[in-house]
């Protein structure tokens, strides 16, 4: 009964995560309707099949004798061969492991959504879940279920995060070792855009709490409790205890150069953490990345894009609350690629938290992080797409 009390969030909250999905996604699980859209019939159901009746029969689809005079199968990143969870083809039909998946990955992606809520903004369990669906049934989620790689990839984002942020935290390597699990599982899936700016996102995150830590240190004379500056020495305190000593009484031991001695340490930490999980990720997915590139190589992309091709997709400002909010004006947005809804409950929760919490640094890292996308998102609508 004492271990029920204590873990009952942890228990409870997954099967009301996973309650919720089944009411949302209530025709995909029991009317018989499957999937459909051009790029599902076109792509994702002829890869998925293909695959998976090759390896029912014992062989690894490298090529693919159907298309032209045969292409490529297995390097094309999105054939998605060595994804684990695409287990679900082997043993259902094609247009029923589809909708499996997509269910199973809406759950997914609330889920660890709300683990990275728990872990990282250190919320209680319910108001975690929250932030789980908020993400999980978001618009970017929900518009992705005709791409399945997409949305296979981008539900592990936040437990790649988690778990980077968790080797931060105690300095271990075995959460760098999971980051590094999770982002090659994350590559499996197929969506090479989706992996790139997850290690972007998580290498500016490390960058962000090795500069917090400078600052943190630069301030002596600061007590961990009391002061407006207090949720961000606290977060330091409990997140790294052994890079910043503390007497009881508030200031550091050992002076500036304790200090800075004790940042370098810090510093050097994250930096070979991220070097760990970036090795695992590389060494677990070279099944498919190495393959993957050598076919880049000599592929249209092989020369990169243009400027005009990488801001043809820039989200246009008009259409800007229609995709945050989609009755805004009683339009739809011109493309499901510009959806990024969380309902309005939710964009004021979101709101709420940066206001009530911006103190605690991996809230202002994310809301940085959100606002720096809507503007590499706006394109050559700024002038800063160009720029950089």
């Amino acid at each position: 009964m004492n271990f029920l009390r204590r873990y009952r969030g942890a228990i409870l909250l997954p099967l009301v995560l996973a309650a919720t999905t089944a009411a949302f996604a209530w025709k995909l699980l029991f009317t018989g309707l499957v999937v459909i859209g051009y790029d599902t019939m076109a792509y994702m159901y002829p890869y998925r099949v293909f695959a998976a009746e090759a390896l029912r029969q014992g062989r690894v689809p490298l090529w693919n004798p159907w298309i032209f005079f045969g292409v490529p199968f297995l390097a094309n990143l999105q054939s998605a061969v060595f994804y684990p969870l695409h287990a679900l083809f082997l043993v259902l039909p094609g247009p029923f492991a589809m909708n499996a998946s997509v269910v199973l990955h809406f759950f997914l992606a609330a889920w660890f959504a709300a683990l990275a809520a728990r872990g990282i903004a250190r919320l209680d369990w319910w108001s975690a879940g929250v932030a789980g669906l908020l993400y999980g049934f978001s618009g970017f989620v929900g518009a992705q279920v005709g791409h399945l790689n997409q949305l296979n990839a981008a539900a592990w984002l936040p437990l790649a995060a988690l778990t980077m942020h968790r080797a931060l935290d105690a300095h271990a390597i075995r959460w760098a070792v999971a980051t590094g699990v999770i982002l090659a599982v994350q590559l499996l899936a197929g969506h090479a855009q989706e992996s790139y700016m997850t290690v972007v996102a998580l290498a500016a995150y490390v960058t962000f709490h090795v500069a917090v830590v400078a600052w943190t240190l630069t301030l002596p004379g600061r007590a961990p409790h009391g002061d407006h500056l207090g949720v961000w020495a606290r977060s330091l305190r409990d997140a790294a205890p052994s890079v910043a000593p503390r007497r009881t009484d508030g200031p550091l031991r050992g002076g500036a150069a304790l200090r800075w001695r004790a940042w370098w340490q810090h510093a050097t930490w994250s930096g070979a953490l991220l070097g760990v999980a970036g090795t695992f990720a590389g060494g677990i997915a070279a099944v498919q990345a190495l393959p993957t590139t050598e076919l880049t190589a000599v592929s249209i992309r092989a020369g990169g894009m243009s400027f005009g091709e990488a801001i043809s997709f820039s989200l246009p400002p008009r259409e800007l609350f229609v995709g945050l909010l989609p009755t805004f004006g009683l339009a739809a947005p011109s493309s499901n690629e510009f959806l990024g809804w969380v309902g309005f409950s939710g964009a004021t929760l979101v709101l709420a938290g940066i206001t009530f919490r911006a103190r605690q640094p991996a809230v202002l890292f994310f809301a940085l992080l959100a606002l720096v996308a809507l503007l590499l998102a706006l394109g050559n609508h700024t002038p800063i797409y160009g720029s950089i």
